[in-house]
């Protein structure tokens, strides 16, 4: 049904048994909550002994009454729903975005249920900033920032450009994100150290490339270069299927020690193709199963199982991710090449995996004043005067 600001309805007439003339008159209202008009209608009574002239004064005196003549047609409402909008937008241009599992969730979990039967154009950041300070998990648990964040901007690429991010403000209870946890030099060591077969290889790669584990695990063989010793990085999995990349940054190539890249060619034990990583059928492995069956036992070898239960936060595959971050800048990498060799977009987002430890920068202490042999001047002053 069309939408429209403005309304002058006319009237109905119909008659009684005994023969009387009535009227009334048929109109539509906005329902909260739901994207269609709800027809309604006012009786105008019994019209039978009155004049057309009575009869417009009668139509007019009842709108007026209603509120609903608005002159104006300006500005004139989408009939569309936000779900239908959704399901337009989930058909076309969420299938070519990488992210497209997450922004289904996003879609189905927050989006329908909190905005599904609003008007299209009622999706306003009054509207979104209400529902962020209301929204919470099933057991009464604010959700985390960052992961509002990623559904407000699922939430804009529907309904763009009607949301202006100044404008969208997060609840200060929001659960903060769980910093992920980053391993001293001994704890990566006693990592390596205790997985076995075809994990030990990757942990190695994730440790001293700081790879993804999605890009990882998206390896090939063709991927190795054994006179350059380096890895190109040009691929990630999703959820078992290999696919592009995070970002364009995230092409790179990786220069490795050259015993990283035997290692690699043993496993692969003369094959010049396929994926460095697999499983049985030959197809990428599921995250979610390596940590069930590598990640967790390697930390309970490791003795370091309690610390990962213990620690408020993440400590998995990203751990290793962020503990190269933090080793290549603490030792004396430049921010640019970190940069590069781990495919961030900007030094910004780099920072944030950046965990280093005391002392890093003491290379930098030959560039600081050392004031230590300056004698104050005020205690030997007063000194003197005290004599």
């Amino acid at each position: 049904m069309n939408r429209s600001t403005g309304q002058d309805p006319s009237v109905t007439f119909y008659l009684t048994k005994d023969g009387r003339r009535m009227g009334r008159i048929i109109y539509w209202t906005d329902v909260a909550g739901q994207a269609e008009r709800v027809q309604r209608s006012k009786s105008l009574g019994d019209l039978t002994d009155l004049s057309a002239e009575q009869i417009e004064k009668k139509r007019k005196k009842a709108i007026a009454e209603l509120g609903i003549y608005k002159p104006a047609v300006d500005n004139i409402p989408s009939p569309d729903s936000f779900a239908q909008k959704a399901a337009d937008w989930t058909e076309t241009e969420m299938l070519k975005n990488r992210d497209s599992h997450n922004q289904r969730y996003h879609v189905t979990s927050f989006l329908l249920p909190a905005f599904g039967k609003l008007p299209l154009e009622c999706v306003t950041a009054d509207v979104v900033n209400a529902w962020l300070g209301k929204v919470k998990r099933s057991n009464g648990e604010r959700y985390g920032k960052n992961t509002l964040k990623h559904a407000v901007s699922t939430l804009k690429q529907i309904v763009s450009p009607g949301l202006d991010n100044a404008n969208i403000k997060y609840s200060a209870d929001a659960k903060p994100e769980e910093e992920t946890y980053c391993p001293t030099d001994d704890e990566v060591k006693a990592m390596v150290s205790n997985s076995m077969g075809w994990f030990h290889t990757f942990t190695r790669v994730l440790a001293e490339t700081g790879m993804r584990p999605s890009e990882a695990l998206a390896l090939r063989a063709e991927d190795i270069d054994p006179v350059y010793n380096v890895i190109y990085v040009c691929r990630g999995t999703r959820y078992g299927r290999i696919g592009r990349t995070k970002t364009t940054n995230s092409r790179r190539v990786i220069s490795v020690h050259e015993s990283l890249i035997q290692e690699i060619l043993a496993l692969l034990d003369g094959r010049t193709a396929g994926l460095i990583f697999h499983t049985e059928n030959n197809t990428p492995y599921a995250l979610s199963n390596i940590h069930d069956d590598e990640w967790q036992p390697m930390l309970e070898r490791a003795k370091l199982s309690e610390k990962a239960k213990q620690h408020v936060g993440h400590f998995g595959f990203y751990s290793l991710r962020h503990y190269s971050v933090s080793y290549c800048i603490r030792s004396g990498m430049s921010f640019d090449d970190c940069k590069l060799r781990h495919g961030h977009g900007c030094e910004r987002i780099m920072k944030g995996y950046m965990h280093l430890a005391p002392g890093y920068d003491k290379r930098t202490l030959a560039h600081v004043p050392n004031l230590s042999g300056v004698i104050s001047v005020v205690t030997m002053a007063s000194e003197e005067n005290a004599a």
